[in-house]
């Protein structure tokens, strides 16, 4: 039988954003989904109990401009005051930006009382860059006292002190609140933060660094054990912003409410390296879910970073824009590097497993874009090694930012169609036994059945225009379902192809 290889155009799905039943939340949410944006007279009560017995508190934020030394006005990411009417101020806590009253101006401050005595530990640096996500994580550890973590990597300043903070004893007024100095109202100290807040969470065990690293790029599921409140700020409308553990600590948005695409670097899973011994021979891979694999590597900057995280996102992305081609996965990864400069580093994307049909290997793309929040992706340059079945992109340093990036790997290759000498879809048969498929009309799932076990079967689905839809490859087997759920109402072509035999089907959605 004689074959012509006709290629198509492949149409990306987006990703559909329904409402939480209970809150109004993307759902899905994908990669890090939202964040909040403050604007230096917004904060979020999440409430007086929610710190009570706290020892350890992380989350990722990014400035809406540069803080350093000059810094005039103190900014606080979390907080919550204390002083019930008696000008003494017991178990409070912070954490904020000192300024230059305060002394030490652009450190950031993990500030707490144990009943009233002080205790506090400062960050390393001064100096923080405008739109770059930070990660700062504090401790209290009941054996070694007070630490915090940026971006994973532990500071010099400590504190003795092991009592977590404490239970909140004053007015239901003294809450706590992201985004300000809790409910302390004192004119011109009310000490706003301006800028993104992502993915705080509260814990009642005290974090290892190890534990740190390795959850700070992706997302919980809610249920670990000790966490006390999980704030996704995944939310799309309204003032509430839901508690994702078992706490139900929601918090009430006042002032400007901001709710915005994020561009932080979480994903669904993650793994990282802090080479101690520079990166020289350094590889860092992040298996995928079918087989595949990828890698980052030879990591370089003018000043080298002290990190590295790979995250995978298990869903198509939020925008398609810029990308040619059906990414079958529904899987991208991102790297993402902190106190580097200048960085630069390989990408390697292993696709044995994606169902990339001998001979297509020249059709595998690579499509990159800085974050989360940008609109479009932009294809990469890439070589592409058939026989180890991998696609490489060299000397990387990203689009936008030199510290990261997220990468997308497209399969579109070339359908072989039976004998045909027009570039239609309406296909002969030539077939010993027919598919059974049912029901058709459908308006979810589609069900395909051999009258017998098939070793393979390639299938794919277009529309009446020759777009194809998605495209799958399965192994042995003689039922297959499909879910069309998702798509319009409509006519489609359904594709066929075994070791046995090559069909087409007229598929209605209704």
């Amino acid at each position: 039988m004689n074959k012509i290889v006709i290629s198509f155009w492949c149409v990306l799905f987006g990703v559909i954003v329904t409402h939480h039943p209970l809150s109004a939340q993307l759902y899905p949410p994908v990669g890090p989904g939202n964040t909040f944006s403050f604007n230096g007279n917004t904060h979020i009560n999440i409430g007086d109990q929610v710190a009570n017995g706290v020892r350890t508190i992380e989350m990722w934020f990014k400035l809406n401009g540069t803080i350093n030394t000059s810094l005039t006005e103190a900014q606080t990411l979390v907080g919550r005051d204390y002083d019930n009417g008696s000008a003494v101020s017991r178990d409070e806590f912070a954490i904020y930006f000192r300024h230059i009253a305060f002394g030490q101006p652009g450190k950031l401050v993990f500030y707490k009382r144990d009943s009233t005595s002080i205790r506090e530990i400062l960050s390393d640096q001064n100096s923080w860059e405008a739109h770059k996500w930070y990660h700062v994580a504090v401790v209290i550890d009941p054996v070694e006292g007070m630490k915090m973590y940026i971006n994973g990597v532990l500071q010099m300043s400590t504190h003795s002190s092991t009592i977590p903070i404490g239970t909140e004893m004053g007015q239901s007024t003294d809450a706590t609140d992201i985004g300000r100095w809790g409910e302390f109202t004192l004119t011109g100290a009310i000490r706003y933060f301006e800028g993104q807040i992502d993915d705080l969470r509260f814990w009642t065990t005290a974090r290892s660094q190890t534990e740190i690293r390795a959850m700070m790029c992706h997302k919980l599921a809610g249920n670990e054990p000790g966490l006390r409140a999980y704030y996704r700020f995944d939310e799309i409308a309204g003032t509430t912003l839901e508690d994702l553990s078992a706490g139900n600590y929601d918090g009430t948005a006042f002032g400007t409410v901001n709710w915005q695409t994020s561009s932080a670097p979480i994903g669904d899973t993650s793994t990282y390296v802090y080479p101690a011994g520079g990166w020289a021979g350094q590889v860092l891979a992040m298996p995928g879910t079918l087989g595949d694999t990828f890698y980052v590597s030879q990591v370089t900057g003018t000043t080298a970073p002290e990190c590295l995280h790979i995250y995978r996102v298990d869903t198509l992305p939020n925008t398609n824009t810029g990308i040619i081609g059906l990414p079958d996965h529904k899987t991208y990864y991102g790297a993402w590097t902190a106190f580097g400069a200048d960085v630069q580093y390989d990408v390697t994307h292993y696709f044995e497993g994606l169902g990339v049909c001998p001979g297509c290997e020249g059709d595998v793309k690579l499509f990159s874009r800085n974050d989360n929040a940008k609109t479009s992706w932009t294809q990469i340059s890439t070589t592409t090694n058939v026989a180890a079945k991998t696609i490489t992109a060299i000397n990387e340093s990203s689009i936008d930012s030199t510290y990261r990036a997220e990468y997308i790997l497209v399969i579109c290759p070339p359908l072989a169609l039976p004998g045909s000498s027009s570039d239609s879809l309406s296909l002969t048969k030539e077939e010993t036994f027919s598919f059974s498929i049912f029901p058709n009309p459908t308006h979810d799932v589609l069900s395909i059945r051999s009258p017998f076990i098939l070793d393979r079967l390639h299938l794919a689905l277009f529309t009446t225009e020759g777009k194809r839809i998605f495209q799958q490859h399965h192994g042995e087997g003689k039922t297959w379902e499909l879910d069309l759920s998702a798509l319009p109402k409509g006519v489609y072509l359904l594709y066929l192809e075994s070791e046995k035999i090559i069909s087409t089907a007229r598929i209605i959605i209704k």
